[in-house]
């Protein structure tokens, strides 16, 4: 998993882009990192999509995307809005977060790979 300081970043990066508020949370429900205080996505409403086998959700005022790594759910992304400007930016941030995934973790691997070898 990466940072929640790297999420903010790239959350705040996106909406200075987009001019689109956003918010991850984990599979859980529990916020990760936002671009405004005002951010409120009931908990159920994150925790029923967590769960169901749907890639992207409308819910009232949000559109949720599962952000995945691995084919591993890992976050959830709601971006403000519904319309499809919204679906547009959460569709590139939710993969924009899955590639920091994936690179993430292959550096963690090869550091790790490393080690092995030189113990």
């Amino acid at each position: 998993m990466i940072s929640n300081q790297l999420l903010q970043k790239t959350l705040d990066e996106m909406k200075a882009i987009t001019e689109k508020d956003m918010a991850v949370f984990t599979t859980d429900g529990h916020m990760s990192a936002k671009t405004e205080n005002e951010i409120s996505v009931d908990v159920r409403k994150l925790l029923d999509f967590s769960e169901s086998s749907r890639e992207f959700k409308e819910v009232p005022d949000f559109l949720l995307f599962k952000v995945k790594e691995d084919s591993k759910d890992e976050y959830i992304l709601a971006v403000k809005g519904t319309s499809s400007s919204s679906e547009l930016v959460g569709r590139m941030v939710k993969d924009q977060i899955g590639r920091m995934l994936s690179e993430y973790n292959e550096k963690f691997e090869k550091d790790n790979s490393i080690k092995s070898l030189i113990l």
